[in-house]
């Protein structure tokens, strides 16, 4: 999918499915799928924490949660696990990723939104990089 940003405080533009690309698509509460393939459609869940990760956070919620589960189908579910870097415990991210979710940057300072909109290229390479 494309993303074009827009200038801070500029309105963005309405979506158009004439102008949509092959990787686009317009937002809609609308599934794209014909109503004959209703049981096909995945049904995906979004869980958040804004937890460093810990052993402790890790037995507690992760585990039981994620760990050795799968779909309907036999396939293991997957997730996204977004770390900040404070109190994060970074053996327990490398066996995380090693049992094969998926491991994002939270950032350093889990700043506010308008720390984001001024933030230079610098400020995010420090936010991003320094993990």
């Amino acid at each position: 999918l494309e993303a074009v940003p827009s200038a801070v405080g500029e309105k963005a533009s309405v979506c158009s499915d004439d102008e949509c690309t092959d990787q686009c698509r317009c937002s809609s509460a609308e599934h794209p799928l014909p109503d004959s393939d209703l049981e096909d459609i995945p049904q995906l869940i979004s869980l958040t924490f804004n937890e460093a990760l810990t052993e402790d956070i890790v037995k507690k919620f992760w585990k039981p949660l994620f760990f050795n589960r799968a779909n309907p189908d036999g396939v293991p579910i997957g997730a996204t696990f977004f770390v900040p870097h404070e109190y994060t415990n970074y053996k327990m991210v490398n066996d995380v990723f090693n049992l094969g979710f998926e491991v994002a940057v939270h950032s350093i300072t889990d700043s506010p939104q308008i720390y984001w909109r001024n933030a230079t290229e610098e400020i995010l390479t420090q936010e991003f990089d320094g993990q």
